[in-house]
């Protein structure tokens, strides 16, 4: 909770094509801005919570971090769009997710 911004670097690979980061979930649940690598559910996750990033580009990760600390009103916005969409990643939420997958499926 001290820090001024969330990193969530991830390398463009099939495990993280296809699964849900979980520090996505507790950096929103935390009202956190966000740098993260655009790869695999990130940008749906995250929802204009945090600045993309192009997988594995160092100079572009640097960039972002440079880009949220140097604008208070970015910050400020990304974090009211982390509170928001963390209601989206609780596990009440979830569960009502499965729910329904299941019940469509059967």
């Amino acid at each position: 909770s001290a820090a001024s911004i969330a990193i969530a670097c991830f390398e463009d690979n099939e495990i993280t094509r296809y699964k849900s980061p979980l520090k996505i979930a507790e950096y929103l649940a935390a009202g956190k801005a966000m740098v993260a690598s655009d790869v695999g559910e990130v940008r749906e996750m995250t929802g204009g919570a945090a600045v993309l990033v192009k997988p594995g580009d160092v100079e572009g990760l640097a960039d972002g971090i440079r880009k949220v600390l140097a604008s208070p009103e970015l910050k400020a916005q990304l974090e009211e769009n982390a509170r928001r969409q963390s209601t989206e990643y609780t596990w009440d939420r979830s569960a009502e997710k499965l729910f329904a997958i299941y019940k469509k499926v059967t």
